[in-house]
C-alpha cells in the first residue's frame, strides 16, 4: 500500500488493503499507529494493539508508549503482566 511519502508492506485482507508489517517471512495484521507498524492482532472485526511474544500473538493493551502484557477481560482491557503461565498484577 501506498503510504503518504512511504511504500509500506501490506496484506489485502477480504477486499481492502490492511497495514501490515514483514516479520520472519510472514505478513502480520497490523495497525498503522502514530508513525510506526504497531503489531497487532485482527479480532472480531477490529484491530486490537498486541504484542506479538514467543511465536504467539498475545491480546495487549497500548499503555504510555509501552506494551503491557494483559488479558482480554469481558468488556474491558486489564492493565497486567505477563508471569511464566498466568496474567498477574492486574488492577
Amino acid at each position: 500500500c501506498w503510504y503518504p511519502g512511504i511504500c509500506t508492506f501490506c496484506c489485502c485482507y477480504r477486499g481492502a488493503c490492511m497495514f501490515c508489517c514483514w516479520y520472519s517471512g510472514a505478513c502480520m495484521f497490523c495497525c498503522w499507529y502514530s508513525g510506526a507498524c504497531m503489531f497487532c492482532c485482527w479480532y472480531s472485526g477490529a484491530c486490537m494493539f498486541c504484542c506479538w511474544y514467543s511465536g504467539a500473538c498475545m491480546f495487549c493493551c497500548w499503555y504510555s508508549g509501552a506494551c503491557m502484557f494483559c488479558r482480554w477481560y469481558p468488556g474491558a482491557c486489564m492493565f497486567c503482566c505477563w508471569y511464566p503461565g498466568a496474567c498477574m498484577f492486574c488492577c
